[in-house]
């Protein structure tokens, strides 16, 4: 145990002074990497952190509520992409819980609940107020979709190809998906993955995420 703190001790200093080191350098490599974007107020609807990394780097307004949230199961985020507007419209409320560190937040249409967690808020109605917010800035006609997850079934990727808005899911390396689904692309990062690992720089020195060896420029720009 103490062995185990030490080490991730010694590794949250290692990327804390990365950050410090390499902070210039990575802002001018994402600023030259926001010029080939030529979307600039898309709405994002991702699972989890991911959506709001990609705004961020590209330099570009939070035109979504999934920022600093999570959602905790493919189903939930199934619906509330596919009732967006609906869920737009709609009040969110506190789940009492002591499952998880952060507060959890419900919202429900036509007697179905979806949880979503705000896994960087200090309090339930400070991520309230921002998904409140943030939600009134959705554009129903230039979202996009993002899911990223270390495993999906077929059943679920059936169901995502019914998703009206461009999509993409983020997995593990998949031939046979990569072929069947357009909006599929796998990576190697899902072998030995963690949540968050998509969005660690590559090395102590990179410039570059792992999130960055996907093309979401043309994601944003032409949809696929």
């Amino acid at each position: 145990m103490i062995l185990a703190s030490f080490k991730e001790r010694i590794v949250a200093h290692k990327r804390g002074l990365s950050n410090r080191i390499m902070r210039l350098p990575r802002k001018m490599y994402h600023i030259r990497k926001s010029r080939m974007n030529k979307n600039d107020s898309p709405t994002i609807i991702c699972n989890n952190c991911v959506g709001g990394v990609i705004l961020h780097d590209l330099g570009l307004k939070f035109n979504t509520p999934t920022i600093n949230t999570l959602f905790f199961c493919f189903d939930d985020f199934l619906y509330f992409v596919e009732h967006l507007k609906e869920f737009s419209e709609l009040d969110v409320y506190e789940l009492k819980q002591t499952e998880h560190p952060f507060p959890v937040g419900v919202q429900e249409y036509k007697g179905r609940k979806i949880r979503v967690g705000f896994v960087h808020y200090a309090s339930f109605d400070e991520g309230k107020a921002a998904w409140k917010k943030r939600m009134k800035r959705v554009n129903l006609d230039n979202t996009f979709v993002v899911y990223e997850s270390q495993k999906i079934s077929n059943e679920e990727l059936d169901t995502f190809s019914s998703i009206k808005y461009p999509k993409l899911i983020l997995s593990l390396t998949n031939k046979s998906k990569e072929q069947k689904y357009a909006f599929y692309q796998g990576h190697q990062l899902y072998e030995n993955w963690f949540p968050g690992k998509v969005l660690e720089y590559k090395g102590f020195f990179s410039l570059k995420r792992y999130l960055d060896d996907f093309d979401y420029i043309s994601f944003l720009n032409n949809g696929v």
